[in-house]
């Protein structure tokens, strides 16, 4: 797959069946099985790539873009300046408020609003917590 111009390996996981919007940070749940929305303070796996739709009967593999793509598209949850560091929000999303919140990377658009989507250049750490 490539995500502005880079190759870059999605990979599918389960989901709960419950809907995903795309362009969300997500993360495994606590079973480490299935796919959920990051809150704002969780550690991401990746981003959903494409809308999936709620379907508990068929529960349909989810593309997840990994945290190592270097430049990818994401939701924000309010006004984001071009060039500000963009952390984590609630419901997936990304914000420019640091509080205990993982860094994300730098925006390279900006947003005027919430649900705005946007590009962000994303930084990978080596320091990232444990998932608990």
């Amino acid at each position: 797959m490539q995500v502005y111009g880079a190759d870059v390996a999605s990979f599918p996981v389960d989901h709960d069946g419950t809907a995903l919007a795309k362009y969300r940070r997500v993360k495994l749940t606590t079973t480490g099985t299935k796919l959920e929305l990051s809150g704002a303070t969780d550690v991401r796996l990746g981003f959903t790539s494409e809308t999936v739709l709620a379907d508990t009967t068929n529960t349909p593999k989810v593309p997840v873009v990994p945290r190592t793509a270097p430049v990818v598209k994401m939701v924000a949850a309010g006004a984001i300046g071009k060039g500000a560091a963009v952390y984590g929000a609630a419901s997936g999303k990304v914000q420019s408020t640091a509080g205990s919140n993982e860094k994300i990377g730098q925006a390279l658009t900006a947003a005027a609003a919430d649900g705005d989507i946007i590009l962000v250049a994303q930084t990978v750490h080596d320091d990232v917590p444990a998932v608990s």
